[in-house]
Parts: structure tokens; sequence; C-alpha cells
């Protein structure tokens, strides 16, 4: 198949580009660990960096846990108001009841 959006891409633009096979968690702490001050939300003026977001993630995990709560078990928090509520089931291995 002829992929005729590269056209259309700088000359300095690879055709094609591999990504590492990571976990969103590895990502986060790779991030904390190489950028711990630079902002990785910007949400209505709130800024959160990678370091305070993998502490917000490594709390609420850690809540979860003391709960009860194990890997690969099935369900989803009511209140969806932080992202560390979203990504804490990916990075303890359960997920969103579908």
């Amino acid at each position: 198949m002829e992929k005729i959006w590269l056209k259309s891409y700088a000359k300095t633009v690879p055709e094609e580009i591999s990504f590492e096979n990571i976990t969103l968690d590895a990502a986060l702490k790779r991030s904390a660990s190489r950028f711990p001050d630079k902002p990785a939300l910007l949400f209505h003026g709130t800024e959160i960096t990678f370091k305070e977001l993998d502490e917000m993630v490594s709390r609420f995990a850690s809540v979860l846990v003391a709960l009860g709560i194990k890997p690969g078990d099935r369900g989803w928090p009511c209140s969806c108001r932080t992202l560390s509520k979203w990504w804490w089931p990916r990075t303890e291995g359960s997920g969103p009841v579908r």
C-alpha cells in the first residue's frame, strides 16, 4: 500500500519510528526519574510535575492495596477526579470493568 501521507512530511521526519514496549507505570517512573521537576500535567492553571504525579499514583496505589485490592482485581473507583485514580489500575495490573 502506498503511504501517500509521507509526501507531506518534511524530509527530516522518518517514515517509521519505533517505541519501547514498556508499561505505563514504567514510563511514569522513568519520566519522574529523568525529569522530576518538569510539568507532567497542566490543567486549568494547575501544574503537576512528574515527581508529584508519580508520588500521587504511588499513594493512591498504597491505599487500594491496604484495602485488599490485588493485581488482577477488576473494578473502578467511584470518583474519577484525579489522574492517579485512572493510572493506578494500570500500574498494579488490573483494569476498568467494561
